[in-house]
């Protein structure tokens, strides 16, 4: 259990209805406002649980808060902690997540790093996907940056970093998002692309890493290796999609090592 895994609701509805009195009490209340803020920076369920959702086009309510299911929450906190582990002995540490469709997976590490981008100094968080149509679009909801500049904009004013502004510090060219206040960046990828060549992560995740897109011509080969140059924590995260690969085979071989969710 985390710290303030007992402070917020977890139904959907209760939680809609803590989250109002929370905000409402927040731009009035100084103390209860920081309060919040050490909270959320401390327990990773908990910001989940206070400031982030998740959009489903196909559900009648299309917007809900995102609360960790049961079976969810071990996954995120082995996530989120798998960062610092990397940091700490300084070595490769891949973290391998076999994960079904509509489980919340990609919002689920989106927003570990969301944290991390507003809370850690210099934090950088690399993406890598199958084509760069699902990079990022201004307005496709289907692409990973759509769906970061999604939650930033969905969180409340005081959490923002300062002097952010969307205009400015999101670059739709450059597939970034920058924080101006403490250096944290978000920097996307596609497949196709010298990915993250010549430069430093503290996380990558390679997104569907076990789509025939990465698959063929061994693409998915050539990409971890100039990972492992890149970041010391790699995600592959993705969907069973072919009985070959790296993604399948790290799946496959209990002798693998990572981090095996």
């Amino acid at each position: 259990m985390t710290p303030y895994y007992l402070n917020y609701p977890k139904g959907a509805v209760e939680n809609l209805e803590w989250r109002l009195a929370c905000r409402e009490r927040a731009e009035r209340d100084l103390h209860f406002r920081h309060g919040m803020m050490d909270a959320a920076f401390e327990d990773i369920l908990y910001f989940m649980g206070a400031f982030c959702w998740a959009y489903e086009p196909r559900a009648s309510v299309k917007v809900k808060p995102f609360c960790a299911w049961p079976h969810q929450e071990s996954v995120f906190v082995r996530m989120d902690a798998a960062i610092d582990e990397a940091a700490r002995e300084e070595k490769p540490l891949d973290v391998i997540l076999d994960k079904s469709r509509a489980q919340g997976g990609t919002y689920g590490y989106l927003w570990i790093d969301m944290r991390r981008w507003l809370r850690d100094p210099l934090f950088s968080a690399g993406y890598v996907t199958r084509n760069e149509m699902l990079v990022d679009s201004a307005t496709d909801a289907d692409t990973l940056f759509w769906k970061l500049a999604w939650g930033i904009s969905k969180l409340p004013w005081w959490l923002l970093p300062k002097g952010f502004d969307m205009k400015k510090h999101r670059s739709l060219t450059g597939h970034s998002i920058l924080n101006p206040e403490n250096g944290a960046t978000l920097v996307g990828y596609a497949a196709g692309q010298d990915v993250g060549t010549g430069g430093r992560k503290s996380v990558f995740t390679c997104d569907e890493f076990g789509a025939r897109d990465f698959v063929s011509g061994g693409k998915d080969e050539s990409i971890m290796e100039a990972l492992h140059d890149v970041s010391s924590c790699i995600r592959m995260v993705s969907a069973r999609y072919l009985d070959s690969g790296v993604f399948h085979n790290a799946c496959e071989d209990p002798d693998h090592g990572g981090i095996h969710l």
